[in-house]
């Protein structure tokens, strides 16, 4: 399979199959949520994570030097984003999937950088929980805001979602139609697939 150069940084490149985006030109504008949400706790507290937010910076500002228009959904950051982008800022991970279902359809590509959290508390307390002895907290799962985008989908859209695991996972689903690959190091001629 042949692969077609997509997007350019001084830190990445990303390829894609031929086929999967055949016609992407600079007229056609990607969605890019970055960095981590944060689920509540009570009215002081949350979880997150320790994402920056610098790979969905990067994504923003290949595509809009690549002359594409971008919209950012962007959760709680430190670094920079592109001001270039159209900024839609989040919180929680309801509040990011509320916005890409929104903003999708405006869009011809998804690219999910976002560090989304996997589970939030069940129960959320109005107050500040006062320390006292243990405490235990009940999670449920967050929504799957790539699955659910790939779902809604045009036949015209796509759908790149980016995962950091802590551990090698045997593969539970079938191999994705279309795989994107990003290098951290810029010295590295990637290959494609």
């Amino acid at each position: 399979m042949t692969a077609r150069h997509l997007l350019r940084h001084p830190g990445f490149e990303i390829y894609l199959p031929r086929r999967t985006i055949p016609r992407w030109t600079p007229s056609d504008a990607p969605s890019s949520p970055a960095g981590p949400t944060r689920e509540p706790i009570d009215a002081v507290r949350f979880i997150s994570n320790r994402s920056s937010g610098k790979m969905g910076a990067a994504l923003a500002d290949a595509a809009l030097r690549a002359g594409h228009e971008v919209t950012l959904v962007v959760g709680p950051v430190l670094v920079a984003m592109p001001e270039r982008a159209r900024r839609v800022d989040v919180e929680t991970a309801a509040d990011m999937h509320a916005a890409v279902m929104r903003l999708f359809p405006e869009h011809d590509l998804l690219l999910m950088a976002a560090a989304v959290a996997d589970f939030r508390p069940r129960y959320v307390r109005d107050n500040k929980i006062e320390r006292d002895g243990t405490l235990a907290i009940e999670f449920e799962a967050t929504e799957d805001i790539v699955a659910a985008a790939s779902r809604a989908k045009r036949p015209d859209q796509r759908t790149v979602g980016f995962s950091l695991e802590s551990v090698r996972k045997r593969r539970t689903r079938p191999a994705p139609r279309c795989s994107a690959r990003a290098l951290t190091s810029s010295s590295t001629t990637p290959r494609p697939r």
